[in-house]
């Protein structure tokens, strides 16, 4: 296994698209609101992530790629395995935040939807004001690709950024991903719950925050 970071470029939307509804396939919250079989949700991210693509510069999306040689095809065939992706933001100074999209946005679950995301998008303004920072809005990786490696080089990316800048950076956890972002120096400061109905299994969302250190 050879694994490759590199900047991703709109060609790559579709793997993107295709990989993250998988990785979140299990997360109870986007289970409901991004069904991954309901083209509504294919189309939300396509058109999503290709308005940020095109029209936000403060948006990095990155690409991990797995470029061993395969045994059964030519190098000159040889296509890289597409492993997973991530979306950092970098957010200016006294930046206004934006809101999140309304009801009737969402592909499904649209009162869900707007209650979780605009619990998202309130605590990210308070909890990190108009400082300067770096936010890891998105990864996702191939199942078959978890524990390999993948993940802490697209959070390693963000947190040198971070470093090089003498910045904090900034993220929500969901709960598989906590222990990786602790690795990098990410605490989590609040916790937010929800679902937890008679026949839900209650769901946490954990906001974390990575101190400033590196260039003063």
């Amino acid at each position: 296994m050879q694994l490759q970071l590199r900047p991703a470029t709109l060609s790559d939307i579709p793997d993107i698209v295709t990989i993250g509804l998988s990785a979140f396939r299990t997360n109870p919250m986007h289970a409901r609101i991004f069904p991954r079989d309901l083209p509504a949700s294919d189309a939300f991210w396509t058109s999503t992530l290709t308005d940020e693509f095109e029209n936000n510069p403060n948006t990095h999306f990155l690409i991990v790629e797995d470029i061993s040689p395969s045994t059964t095809t030519t190098s000159e065939d040889q296509k890289p395995t597409f492993v997973g992706f991530a979306k950092w933001n970098l957010v200016p100074a006294n930046y206004v935040y934006p809101t999140p999209p309304k009801s009737e946005i969402w592909p499904a679950d649209p009162a869900l939807a707007e209650h979780f995301f605009g619990i998202l998008f309130e605590r990210h303004e308070a909890l990190m004001g108009p400082r300067r920072h770096w936010y890891l809005e998105l990864i996702g990786t191939r199942e078959e690709y978890h524990g390999l490696g993948a993940g802490a080089m697209m959070v390693g990316w963000g947190t040198a950024r971070a470093d090089e800048e003498g910045v904090e950076a900034y993220l929500d956890s969901t709960p598989a991903g906590r222990r990786l972002y602790e690795k990098f120096g990410f605490e989590g400061v609040e916790m937010r719950w929800f679902l937890g109905g008679e026949e839900e299994e209650e769901y946490g969302e954990c906001f974390m925050i990575r101190g400033a250190r590196g260039r003063e």
